[in-house]
């Protein structure tokens, strides 16, 4: 599911409405460069593909969205994979609209895609 346009949260309002719980595993990177290289690259060995023009779009509307996901799912939980071949780093889960951050330091992409919310980041100790 991506968060990119309200299809998303028109399906997720009509499944919660018919006794389903919805949650979603959000996973993004620092930089849409970073996705794009990485689409391209697997495109190249077979995997799905999408323009760079697409994948920029998808990227701004995804962190522009998050905070609402955040607000209409039940539960949310986000992880950075920003870094090249490792497992995604698990950053935050959120339940009922209530954030858990999960990293000590937020990455970059998550303080801008909450930022001016009620979720806004902090820098945790």
């Amino acid at each position: 599911m991506v968060v990119a346009a309200g299809i998303t949260f028109e399906q997720a309002r009509a499944a919660q409405a018919n006794g389903f719980e919805v949650h979603m595993t959000y996973v993004a990177t620092d930089d849409v460069e970073t996705s794009v290289k990485r689409i391209v690259g697997r495109s190249r060995h077979g995997g799905h593909s999408a323009s760079a023009d697409k994948i920029r779009e998808t990227y701004a509307a995804s962190l522009k969205h998050f905070p609402r996901a955040i607000r209409e799912f039940d539960e949310v939980t986000a992880y950075d994979n920003t870094a090249f071949a490792q497992d995604p780093v698990p950053v935050l889960k959120a339940k009922s609209g209530r954030i858990t951050y999960l990293a000590k330091e937020p990455p970059t992409w998550l303080e801008r895609s909450l930022r001016g919310t009620d979720y806004e980041t902090r820098k945790l100790t």
